[in-house]
């Protein structure tokens, strides 16, 4: 999944948590940046093995190609450590205990979910400037479903 999609999805979650009076706005916000956020591993992998930093080269092996896919962080054992980590800030901060929780489990949850359940072949090329990605078709009805929808709940 691309990084919209990765925002969205805890965005959207942590709206219907400020329905139940859980978080606030801003707090669902940062969710969405959390969940974005866990794939800075990814970019932290590949300039590690490439020993260089070029932002392009970066953004294309992190976001499209992605290069070392399975780092810690995406990992069972890091999924443990991660969820230990998480539990512990229940215990000294329920609202940023709430935050980190969306964000990585929305992300883990669709890094490892088939979503293209239609079949979906078309792509559409994205760019800004020298920055590219080609969002499937499924993804991008995915990310407009959660964008009206998260539309929908701040307006209530």
């Amino acid at each position: 999944m691309y990084p919209l999609s990765h925002f969205l999805l805890p965005f959207f979650l942590g709206e219907v948590l400020v329905e139940f009076g859980y978080l606030n706005h801003w707090t669902a916000i940062l969710a969405g940046v959390v969940g974005v956020a866990i794939d800075l591993d990814h970019a932290v992998g590949a300039a590690y093995y490439r020993k260089k930093l070029n932002l392009k080269d970066l953004w294309h092996r992190a976001v499209v190609v992605h290069e070392h896919k399975e780092t810690f962080i995406h990992r069972f054992f890091g999924f443990v450590v991660f969820s230990l980590a998480t539990w512990a800030l229940f215990f000294w901060y329920f609202v940023l205990y709430m935050v980190v929780s969306v964000g990585y489990y929305t992300h883990m949850f669709l890094d490892h979910i088939n979503l293209n359940i239609f079949q979906f072949k078309k792509s559409y090329p994205l760019r800004l400037g020298s920055f590219s990605i080609h969002l499937p078709q499924h993804e991008l009805w995915f990310d407009i479903l959660l964008a009206v929808a998260s539309l929908v709940l701040i307006l209530l």
